[in-house]
Order: C-alpha cells, then structure tokens, then sequence
C-alpha cells in the first residue's frame, strides 16, 4: 500500500512509478530546478516552443524577437529562477468563439514563460 510507505521514497519515485504502482528498479533521484534548468533540456525546451509557434504574450515578443532577447537576457532569467526571484509576466487574454455560441477565454503566456513552463 502506498500508505505504508515512506513519503521520502514516494518523494524519489517519477509520477509514472507511481501511479503505475510499478516499484523502481534503481533508486529514483529528486531532480533539481539546477538539473532542469540545464542547457540540453532547455534547448530541448526551446524546441518545443518554437515548433508551437503561437502568438506574442503581454511583452509583445515574437518567438524571433524572444530568440534574440535570450541571448543576453537568459543568464539573468536563469539566475532569478534559481534564487526564486522570478515572476511570470501576465497572460495575454484573448476570446475565441464557441461552436455553439459564446466564446472561451484563453490565456496566451509570453514566449519566455512558455519556455520556462
């Protein structure tokens, strides 16, 4: 039972482990916001984002425009991540129609933060 056990091997174990109910096979390890904040994952990461493609945020860049802002704005970002100083910005709100009438409202993060995300 999931119970019975410590919370710090639940702690340890990836999401699929767990709600698998499968027991690891090697220990598992906590990753850190440093490990995730890594340069393969996050170019991994800014991939991903630029084959989204999607429209600017609240700061009004372009997926182009943020590529150029990285270049020296990145290591600051980074260090702010780190140091919990970091604020998203505001979501751009935008309201598409329904089929059947009405709209949804939808939240459009700036390119940075979808990156983060």
């Amino acid at each position: 039972m999931i119970s019975e056990q410590s919370d710090d091997h639940w702690a340890k174990c990836s999401l699929d482990q767990v709600t698998v109910g499968a027991q690891p096979s090697e220990p598992c390890y906590p990753i850190t916001l440093q490990d995730v904040l890594e340069r393969s994952n996050m170019a991994q990461a800014w991939k991903r984002v630029r084959s989204n493609k999607g429209a600017a945020g609240t700061d009004g860049r372009s997926i182009e425009e943020t590529a150029e802002y990285l270049q020296t704005q990145w290591p600051v970002i980074r260090d702010a991540l780190l140091s919990g100083r970091y604020t998203p910005a505001p979501t751009r709100v935008v309201y598409i129609p329904k089929l059947g009438g009405g709209e949804r409202m939808l939240g459009i993060p700036c390119v940075v933060d979808r990156l983060i995300q």
